[in-house]
Parts: C-alpha cells; sequence; structure tokens
C-alpha cells in the first residue's frame, strides 16, 4: 500500500469515524496498521475508537503505541489524559498534563483535563486555580466555565460559582451540564426553586443524565417532598445502577417513609461500590467520597431499629481500624506544663444556623480566653450571621471547606492544638478523617452524635454519668468522660414565647404529642405508644411535622403504621402546618412522648422550656440516653423509666394529675435557666474537663488531674491506668 492510498484510505476511514461508523472506520484503521505499523494517526485513531466504547485499556495501550511513533505529539497527549481520566487514574493524567503544559502553557484542553485530574484528587483549590488561567485565555469557553463553576462549588466559593455558571448559560443554554451544576450552587444557596427550575431544564435537555435526577432528588428531600426525592433516586439508578449519590440519597429519604431496611441496604450498596476501585461503571471515586459513604452507612445504623448497640458499635470500630490502618499519625511529645494557656480547636461544618449550634454557643462565648486560646476549624459552605458571631468570638478562623483531609491535619499541627475536639461524629460535613492522623496530642468528640466513632485515636467523648454508665463503656473506642451537671447546656430560641397552661384544661382531654422527626417513629416506639393510649383511654395523640404536608401518600402510610402498630385512628391528629414561631406547637400538647432508638435531642429541651413534659423511655436499642440526662439535670427525675411498663405508669400518673402538669408549666423553664441552659456553668466544667486532660497528656494519675471517667467512678479496674 503506497503513502498517498494509506492517506486516502486513512481519510476515508476518518470521515466514516465523524459520521459514527466506528465499525467501518477500525477496519480501516487496522488495514493500515497491516500495512504500516509506524503510522501513528492509525494508531491515534483506533485508541479513540476504544475510547469511545469505553474499552480504557485498550484505549491507552493503543494511544502509547501512536505516542511510540511520534513521541511527543501534543493532541495525542491530551486524547491519552482524557483516557487515564475516564480509566481513573488522575494522577497519571495530571503527569501527562504537566509534560503538555511544559511546552504549551496556554494548551485549554490540557488545562481542563489537569484541572479534572487534581479535582477527583480531592484538590479543588488547585483545580480552581487551573481553570481560572484556562477561562482568561478562553474566556467564552462555556465548558471551562461550566468546569470552573463545578470547582468553585466543591471549594465552598458559592457567589463566584453561581456568577460564573450564569455566565457559562449565557454562553451555551443547551448544554445540560451546565444546568446541572447551576443547580447544585443554587441549592447549596438555598435558592430551592431556581434551582429546580435549573435541574428540570438538565433533564429537560438530557433524559438520560442520572446525576441530574440524583440532585433533583436532593433537592426535593430538602424541600420535605421524600415521596418525590425516592422517585427520582430511583429514576436516577435505572439510568446508573452503580450510582452512588443516588443509592446514598435513598438511605436518608426511606427512613422518612418507614422503609428502614431498604434504607440501610441502599448505604451499604453506596458503601460497598465506593469502597470498589475506580471503573467505567462507577466513574471517578475520591478518598473523601469513599470516606462519606462509610460514615453515611454509620449514621443511618443508629437509626435502624433491627441492629442492638453491639452491632451499631462493631461497625463504627471496623471503620475506624481501617482508616486509622492506612494513616501514619503525627507524634506528640507529652506534654510539660499542665497549667499552660492551652490551645483549643474546635472542628465542625455546622458553624451555622443549625441545631447542633444551640448546644455550642451558650457556653462558647463564655469562654475565659486568658487560659483558653480558642481555634475554630469550619467546614461550613455557606456561612451565615451565626458563623459570623462564632468567628468573632475565635481567637483564629480556620475554613477547612475544600482542603483534604491530610491538609485539614497538617493546618491543625501546625497551630499547634493541644486538645482537638470534633462536634459533628459521622453526621454529614464531618472532619473524623483528619483526627485519624492525630494533630493534637489530646482528642476529644461530643454533641453531634450518640454513638462512638469508632477511631481509637478520639481518646475521649464527654457524656455524663446519666446518659452512658459504666455498662456503655464497652460500646465506645472513646474513654467516657463525665460532665458533673450534664454534657450539653441549651440556648433556647424565644425567651419572650411563655408557656400556655396544658390544653386538657380547655379540651377535657390529654393529648399526647410527637413532635420528632418522622425516621424516628420505629415501629417498637409505636407499639409502646399504642399501650400508652390503651391504658388513657380518652387521651389523643397529635403528630406534627411540617413534612406531612408535602404528600398525601406520605400521610397514608404514616396512618398504616399506627394502625399496624395498634393506634385507633380515629383518635390520631396529623397536623403540618407549623407557625412561624414553631414553639407555639407545645400549646397544644400536654405530653410529649419519647422516641428511640435514636435519642431525642434538641426536642427534649424545646418541649421543657416550653412547660412539656417528656417522660423518658428506656434506653432501647443504639442510642445514648439523652433525654434522661435532660430530665435528671432538670431536676425531674421521676420522669425517668427504667422499663416499659414504667414509662407507661410515669405518662399515666401525669395525664391523671392535671395540677402536676399545671405545676410543671410553671416551672420547668426556670429550672432549666439554672441548669441545662446555663452557658457560663458548662463552660467552666468544660474548661475544667480540658485542664483534667491536659494534666494526664503531662504524665500525671487520672486521679491527680481530676478527670471524672465514667468507668473510674463506677471503681473499675481501669481507673489505674
Amino acid at each position: 500500500m503506497t503513502t498517498t492510498s494509506i492517506q486516502r484510505k486513512l481519510s476515508r476511514g476518518y470521515e466514516r469515524h465523524i459520521a459514527g461508523d466506528t465499525q467501518t472506520a477500525a477496519q480501516a484503521y487496522a488495514e493500515i496498521l497491516a500495512a504500516d505499523p509506524t503510522n501513528a494517526d492509525a494508531w491515534h485513531l483506533s485508541g479513540l475508537i476504544a475510547f469511545q466504547k469505553k474499552q480504557y485499556t485498550d484505549a491507552e495501550q493503543l494511544i502509547h503505541q501512536a505516542l511510540k511513533n511520534s513521541p511527543g505529539h501534543i493532541s495525542y497527549q491530551a486524547n491519552l489524559a482524557a483516557v487515564l481520566l475516564a480509566a481513573g487514574k488522575p494522577a497519571d493524567a495530571e503527569l501527562l498534563c504537566h509534560q503538555i503544559l511544559k511546552r504549551q502553557p496556554n494548551n485549554t484542553e490540557s488545562l481542563k483535563h489537569l484541572a479534572t485530574a487534581l479535582r477527583r484528587q480531592d484538590r479543588p483549590g488547585e483545580a480552581a486555580e487551573v481553570l481560572r488561567t484556562a477561562v482568561r485565555l478562553a474566556p467564552a469557553d462555556a465548558d471551562l466555565l461550566c468546569n470552573l463553576g463545578a470547582v468553585l462549588n466543591d471549594s465552598g466559593q458559592l457567589e463566584e460559582a453561581l456568577s460564573i455558571l450564569l455566565r457559562a448559560r449565557a454562553s451555551r443554554e443547551t448544554q445540560p451540564e451546565i444546568h446541572l451544576n447551576l443547580g447544585a450552587v443554587q441549592r447549596q444557596l438555598a435558592k430551592s426553586q431556581d434551582a429546580l427550575q435549573s435541574l428540570n431544564r438538565a433533564i429537560e435537555l438530557s433524559p438520560g443524565l442520572a446525576e441530574a435526577f440524583t440532585n433533583r432528588g436532593n433537592l426535593l428531600l430538602e424541600m420535605k417532598q421524600p415521596d418525590g426525592a425516592v422517585e427520582d433516586y430511583q429514576r436516577a439508578l435505572k439510568l446508573n445502577p452503580q450510582s452512588i449519590s443516588a443509592l446514598s440519597g435513598l438511605g436518608q429519604s426511606l427512613p422518612v417513609l418507614g422503609r428502614w431496611q431498604e434504607a440501610i441496604e441502599s448505604v451499604r450498596l453506596a458503601s460497598q461500590i465506593a469502597a470498589r476501585p475506580t471503573n467505567a461503571s462507577t466513574g471517578s471515586v475520591t478518598l473523601s467520597l469513599r470516606r462519606r459513604m462509610m460514615s453515611n452507612l454509620l449514621y443511618c445504623s443508629s437509626l435502624t431499629p433491627g441492629l442492638t448497640r453491639r452491632d451499631v458499635f462493631e461497625m463504627h470500630s471496623q471503620w475506624g481500624q481501617s482508616i486509622e490502618s492506612a494513616i501514619t499519625p503525627f507524634e506528640h511529645c507529652t506534654g510539660r506544663d499542665p497549667e499552660k494557656r492551652l490551645r483549643i480547636g474546635y472542628v465542625s461544618p455546622d458553624f451555622r444556623r443549625h441545631a447542633t449550634m444551640r448546644f455550642f454557643e451558650p457556653f462558647f462565648e463564655s469562654h475565659d480566653h486568658e487560659q483558653f486560646e480558642i481555634f475554630a476549624y469550619s467546614e461550613c459552605a455557606c456561612p451565615d450571621d451565626l458563623t459570623s458571631r462564632i468567628r468573632t468570638r475565635s481567637d483564629a478562623w480556620r475554613s477547612t471547606h475544600g482542603l483534604s483531609d491530610q491538609a485539614v491535619a497538617e493546618q491543625i499541627h501546625n497551630d499547634q492544638i493541644d486538645i482537638l475536639v470534633d462536634l459533628a461524629g459521622h453526621t454529614n460535613g464531618n472532619r473524623l478523617p483528619s483526627f485519624a492522623h492525630r494533630p493534637a496530642p489530646v482528642q476529644a468528640t461530643f454533641l453531634g452524635y450518640p454513638n462512638s466513632t469508632g477511631m481509637s485515636r478520639m481518646d475521649y467523648l464527654l457524656a455524663d454519668s446519666v446518659r452512658e454508665n459504666e455498662f456503655s463503656t464497652q460500646y465506645f473506642s472513646e474513654q467516657l468522660v463525665a460532665m458533673p451537671h450534664g454534657a450539653c447546656c441549651f440556648q433556647p430560641g424565644d425567651r419572650k414565647l411563655q408557656p400556655s397552661p396544658p390544653p386538657c384544661l380547655s379540651n377535657g382531654w390529654i393529648t399526647l404529642g410527637s413532635t420528632h422527626r418522622l425516621e424516628k417513629l420505629s415501629h417498637e416506639c409505636l407499639s409502646l405508644w399504642a399501650i400508652a393510649m390503651q391504658q388513657n383511654p380518652t387521651a389523643r395523640l397529635l403528630l406534627i411535622r411540617d413534612v406531612l404536608g408535602s404528600s398525601e401518600r406520605l400521610r397514608d402510610r404514616l396512618k398504616i403504621q399506627l394502625h399496624n402498630a395498634g393506634i385507633d385512628l380515629d383518635r390520631v391528629d396529623l397536623e403540618w402546618k407549623i407557625p412561624v414561631n414553631h414553639l407555639e406547637i407545645y400549646s397544644r400538647i400536654d405530653i410529649l412522648l419519647d422516641v428511640f432508638p435514636w435519642p431525642s435531642g434538641t426536642t427534649v429541651y424545646e418541649s421543657l422550656w416550653m412547660g412539656v413534659p417528656m417522660p423518658s423511655a428506656p434506653n432501647i436499642g443504639t442510642g445514648s440516653n439523652a433525654s434522661a440526662s435532660c430530665l435528671h439535670h432538670v431536676g425531674c427525675p421521676d420522669l425517668i423509666a427504667n422499663s416499659n411498663n414504667e414509662y407507661l405508669s410515669i405518662v399515666g400518673e401525669l395525664a391523671r394529675d392535671t395540677n402536676r402538669l399545671i405545676q410543671l408549666r410553671q416551672s420547668l423553664r426556670s429550672q432549666m435557666e439554672q441548669t441545662v441552659c446555663n452557658g457560663e456553668r458548662f463552660c467552666r466544667d468544660l474548661e475544667a474537663v480540658f485542664r483534667s486532660m491536659w494534666r494526664r497528656n503531662c504524665g500525671m494519675s487520672i486521679q491527680e488531674s481530676g478527670l471524672p471517667l465514667i468507668d473510674c467512678l463506677a471503681g473499675a479496674a481501669s481507673c489505674t491506668h
């Protein structure tokens, strides 16, 4: 075959290739290579056909062969970078892009591939800088603008991301990925309707775009539409059965519908897929995504009624061992000055208007800054006025959003933090993998999560002797510290709204109520409520939750759950219209019922603040007894039950004692102000515990340091260590 005929055949093959007839094109390229094995173009084009077919190993080998015959060919190298990215080799793609850019610094295609490689290695900050360079070179390139918007979203630079993506949309309105990324940013900026329009447009332009259905599912879940969310996640999984995000979304939405087993299986499958090597079906799986999916599974396990506390702890412990085995921790010398000014670092994704902050802000503002230097490490993507308050009251502020776990750990280590405190556990946005690096010599967790982190490098978990006891220690990898006046303090949302008289005075019947999240209403919990209803035959049950207004199907499903548990639906009222001041709903409830296995948190404090007693059910399942802890420290130990029968007896006695209900309405708030709402007292308790932890780190014994460990309070042998 002459050079001219080879060139003609190559041109014809390329024409068929462009027209979509890859079979004829591949045959033409094969004939050329049989005649001329050194033809780099034929090797390269054969590689592109393999790439189109998602045969990434073949594509890589074929383009490498092209480069052997034409070393340094930049377009070949750029296409090879795209193949490496698709094959899940971002580090190799990064190296190749740097080689190209050394020779052609303005090669926008290679800049785009380099940014993708960096993003997939959890380096969004670097990726953003690369894309900014590319956009300066090609300011109207919609692909580059779209990618830059996505990376800025990763980095938490939401306003800039929004501006960039609006530019991209103006440049190319028909590109579905632009609307997809725009919807993601608008959702984070709480522009729900704008986000919904963007995601609807993405789906309209590309009905096969699984990620658009997943993102819309996430949005609908936040908009209190779990039925719609489940439908979108299922659509996404039909398009991509390996979608980690869609499976994870199902795990969050199904519990609201009472579908516990399906929920944990969905999250379990998501974590299993995330743990696999990257391939064509799973797409790019970053290390942070793998870890996030495992945390989601652990969070879900804590909610699932069918799992014992032992089951849940073993899952957490396995995760802790796995992550710690892959990380070499920083080394620290034993402290030499037990009375030095301590550097305390608080780590949280929730330094914003979030329920956890109602247990953080009351004591945070009371810190003694002469004795303690306070650092805040914020994973918050969307700061607000509360973020600003916490930042102002900190001695040092660090944003961790967009940083890798190792980078966060290095920052903490460089800040020479003495005691590092996690406030999230395995909730969304946690930074527990950074703790696995042990960036501080003393590490503790509290507030955000009722179970162990599972990490041996997390030294302490702050609790109290009612919330946990000496028998609880077997379910924690951390040592349990007994805070003397309870493991948390609470900041009421409204001091002006006063408790109303018990509604039974005007109704003529007792109203048993629930303001809990629907996923906490397990069958076991509802069955106990059913007995309480039977034992108090004139009582009514009022369930108030805004999500109930999202669909009639959801309400019907809840009614079926209640009926199956033995509750007479004629005595049940469902309500979903929440007043502007949501605390007003407690004026309609005489006695709030407890839930399990996940313990009540904010709800019990709000209920008591409004004078509504919430007797504590016994600690069944996986959760610690936070409700009992609150009641004990407020001064209502008689409302704490040790068995189901005792719980039912307490509810019945309250229902029959109108004078007691009146007295509680009048006295609970002042009792709380002196006890569990006393931020200054709690802060002094916490600072004393921090000092004891540090003294122990300086070589003192537990007794010398004064550290109140729960097993030692019970006289266990371990108190000698």
